[in-house]
């Protein structure tokens, strides 16, 4: 049976460039058995039962990076009911935490006695050590496995908080520190991720078992969270028009002084948001696929009358709209194929990853 597995075999480049994910996905494999691939797959830890018709086809997707101490993991697939039953943790003797965080996507849980439902943005902690049965629908997630040994003075806490939506202001910073760690991590050289170790035990103690000395170690990763937060919120509400530091601030759950003090590095708030606002406007401006007239370009980055995005136009960049409109056709490169990965043989699997932790 063929994959379009891509995998590196240590997850690391050994000259300090970019990681290499250790990857799994169905696509290359015929519809009918793609569910039966992706069940092969998770069957040393996890039983996945398809809700309906397993041979109707089923893309999904996981990739995984080798941190040492911790293994991130994503998962995109379809609906699926995981089971790990008690049998497996006998036989596997896996016992590791893990974070997970929905990018998209809702999980019904049930561990322990306890039924919960985790929404996209919300973390949850689990652990393999306990039998438990998670129903999802369609689904993109991020999980961060990690053995009791990496932060064993958190054991008690994480025991005390597991299986329980993280739904508060500090889990929600905790959701977005995933979920950002995700997004960033294929850029990452080798001595950035070294460091992101300690960081995410600083993360995990200052939100799970938050003490004063805990969240002043943690305050810069708390503050860089913060501020990811609020460039997110940034750009999910460009075409607002009523997108202000005062809005802003109450979207992100901190007061302005905070949000003005995280922003001071970048101009100030209202700073940042009109250069996204230029900066938008001049992708959309210089884009010879996109023909929409300056007016609804304008309304699109949060402009309401078009005098004033003219305005704003020319003092950034120094000319009218529709001059920087020309200068992109003027300028627009031919189009190009792009590189296929092509298939290797698949590395050391997640399974083998979270018995070494």
């Amino acid at each position: 049976m063929e994959t379009d597995a891509i995998a590196d075999p240590a997850g690391r480049d050994a000259a300090g460039g970019p990681a290499s994910p250790l990857t799994f996905a169905t696509g290359a494999i015929a519809r009918a058995d793609q569910f039966h691939a992706w069940r092969q797959r998770w069957a040393p830890i996890i039983e996945m039962r398809h809700p309906g018709d397993a041979t109707g086809g089923y893309l999904a997707s996981n990739a995984f990076w080798d941190l040492g101490e911790i293994v991130l993991s994503r998962v995109s697939a379809p609906p699926v009911l995981a089971l790990r039953q008690r049998g497996q943790i006998r036989r596997d003797q896996i016992d590791s935490w893990f974070v997970a965080c929905a990018r998209q996507g809702t999980v019904r849980h049930q561990a322990a006695g306890r039924e919960t439902v985790i929404e996209a943005g919300v973390p949850v902690l689990h652990s393999m050590a306990e039998p438990f049965g998670s129903s999802r629908t369609a689904i993109e997630w991020v999980a961060l496995f990690f053995s009791r040994d990496f932060a064993p003075e958190l054991n008690a806490a994480l025991e005390a908080a597991r299986n329980r939506p993280l739904a508060t202001g500090l889990g929600g910073l905790l959701g977005d520190f995933v979920l950002a760690f995700d997004a960033r991590i294929d850029g990452l050289a080798a001595a950035e991720r070294r460091r992101l170790v300690p960081a995410i035990r600083q993360m995990l103690a200052a939100t799970i078992a938050p003490s004063a000395d805990r969240l002043a170690e943690a305050a810069p990763i708390l503050d860089q969270t913060r501020r990811a937060r609020a460039r997110q919120m940034v750009r999910r509400h460009l075409g607002a028009a009523s997108l202000t530091p005062g809005r802003l601030a109450r979207m992100v759950g901190i007061s302005r002084s905070n949000l003005y003090r995280l922003f001071e590095p970048e101009g100030g708030v209202a700073r940042y948001i009109m250069a996204q606002r230029m900066r938008h406007a001049c992708e959309l401006l210089s884009d010879p696929a996109n023909r929409a007239p300056i007016a609804a370009v304008a309304e699109a980055v949060g402009f309401a009358n078009l005098a004033g995005f003219s305005r704003s136009i020319r003092r950034e960049f120094g000319c009218s709209p529709r001059e920087l409109r020309q200068a992109g056709l003027a300028a627009a490169p031919p189009l190009r194929d792009l590189p296929r990965d092509l298939p290797r043989d698949l590395a050391p699997d997640l399974p083998a990853l979270l018995r070494r932790l």
